[in-house]
């Protein structure tokens, strides 16, 4: 087998293609972990789709936000879409 990244999918195939194995993919699976394979969720990224001039107008809107914070003008908070953040402050009603 190759030396690159496998799925079990791609490992299914090269037993199959070499040796005419055939095996479910949780047993396969079973037998990899057994012999010390992990794996990992691949992430993939979306950097070459984004807009690159939208990107670069509100990096530098970022910057500036922060340039105002270091000088005390503004306190800058950043949170994701659900609202989480790592310094919570309480909510006012």
């Amino acid at each position: 087998m190759s030396d690159g990244h496998l799925g079990v999918k791609q490992v299914k195939e090269e037993l199959h293609r070499r040796w005419q194995v055939s095996l479910g993919a949780s047993r396969l699976r079973f037998w990899l972990r057994r012999w010390g394979w992990r794996w990992k969720r691949v992430r993939k990224s979306v950097k070459k789709e984004r807009d690159e001039g939208l990107f670069r107008f509100f990096e530098a809107d970022i910057k500036a936000l922060a340039a105002l914070e270091q000088a005390g003008e503004i306190k800058l908070s950043s949170y994701d879409e659900s609202g989480f953040d790592l310094n919570p402050s309480p909510v006012r009603a």
